[in-house]
């Protein structure tokens, strides 16, 4: 079952969002702080109580396995773009002990109505390359490539 989530369900979005932190952490520590602040914490509250955010939940049998945080962008004409609006995926999580069993698929079916609900012609997201779990299932259903970012050290 998929749903929007409230603020009653917050410390168990947390608990989700942690794994996610911690996997970010341990592949690029140059650029992600080790810990979850009360900050970062804090940051799902203010999704929930926004108008232009929401949190979406995936339960099995009463147990958060799943989030997926998203927001409505959009974006005024410039000289360089056309005024265009999209639904972004900030984060997608899955509980380690819920992975390959369909969860993020369900999030992913329920963002896409969510999306033509709020009349959004497109869903964006961005992902890490050394995510390859994540880069695979994103292509698995119909997410395709259309700007990357490069890095070098100096």
């Amino acid at each position: 079952m998929v749903r929007i989530a409230e603020l009653a369900d917050l410390e168990q979005i947390n608990r989700l969002r942690k794994q996610v932190n911690d996997i970010h952490v341990e592949n690029r520590p140059d650029i992600f702080k080790a810990g979850f602040s009360q900050e970062l914490q804090d940051h799902a509250a203010e999704m929930i109580n926004a108008a232009n955010k929401d949190i979406l939940l995936c339960e099995r049998d009463g147990i958060l396995c799943g989030i997926l945080c998203a927001e409505c962008i959009y974006r005024k004409e410039s000289p360089f773009n056309k005024e265009h609006c999209f639904y972004h995926i900030e984060e997608i999580v899955v509980d380690e002990k819920y992975r390959r069993q369909g969860v993020a698929t369900e999030l992913m079916d329920f963002a896409k109505s969510e999306a033509k609900r709020l009349e959004m012609p497109r869903i964006v997201l961005d992902v890490w390359t050394f995510n390859e779990n994540a880069l695979a299932f994103y292509e698995s259903v119909g997410m395709h490539t259309f700007r990357q970012w490069m890095e070098m050290d100096v």
